[in-house]
């Protein structure tokens, strides 16, 4: 099981902005790789970094990505961004077995859950899911599939407030579960990375059992 420290983002005031958010990502927090294909039969690996903090605003995540066919066909909250090039955040607060799994796609297109696993994963009212910060390098416009190399960022900054079956009013000092995850279930070379190896037979990230560790310092 990996392990990964988490470092408290500083600000010298209570809203900052992305770029503060950036800024303070970068000078605190190193990238982490997202590699682990665990399905041989899915031999395309991009490559994905990830750099994760924590802050007044909530958990700021950063993910960078680089990957041959791109694509951003879904705009509505909580619609099925797996489809697309997307990244997922899954995470147990604490160990009373429910996580909740943050998709977001690369126009920074969110879907909010929350389970036990697969089969009971119940989504989140898209007015909690909106108070999401996202700030995607790709713009906002949607687009079907495109060929060649692309890279592209994307900054989300998620309020402790999402998580709506547990009362979190910080989170310093504690031990969360957690997987990052790449996927693209309708691109033409499809894949699924994540950062703590799974050990299912077929793809799927809604296996709590598998996530890694998250100290928050």
């Amino acid at each position: 099981m990996k392990t990964l420290a988490v470092q408290e983002l500083q600000f010298d005031h209570e809203r900052p902005s992305v770029e503060e958010i950036r800024n303070a990502l970068d000078l605190s927090c190193e990238k982490n790789l997202l590699n682990c294909r665990n399905w041989p039969q899915y031999s395309y690996n991009p490559e994905v970094t990830f750099r994760i903090g924590y802050g007044l605003p909530g958990i700021a995540i950063e993910y960078s990505v680089t990957e041959q066919n791109v694509q951003a066909t879904n705009t509505k909250i909580n619609s099925m961004v797996c489809e697309d090039s997307c990244v997922e955040f899954f995470v147990s607060p604490v160990k009373d077995g429910i996580y909740y799994n943050f998709e977001f796609n690369c126009l920074g297109t969110p879907r909010l859950g929350w389970g036990t696993n697969r089969s009971n994963n119940q989504l989140v009212d898209p007015k909690i899911v909106q108070t999401i910060t996202r700030d995607a390098s790709l713009g906002s416009a949607p687009f079907s599939e495109q060929e060649g190399t692309f890279t592209w960022q994307l900054l989300v900054v998620i309020p402790l407030s999402t998580f709506v079956k547990h009362t979190l009013e910080s989170v310093k000092g504690i031990t969360m579960y957690a997987n990052f995850y790449k996927c693209g279930d309708f691109l033409s070379n499809k894949h699924y990375l994540s950062w703590n190896p799974i050990g299912t037979a077929v793809p799927d990230f809604h296996v709590p059992h598998c996530f890694g560790r998250l100290r928050f310092c």
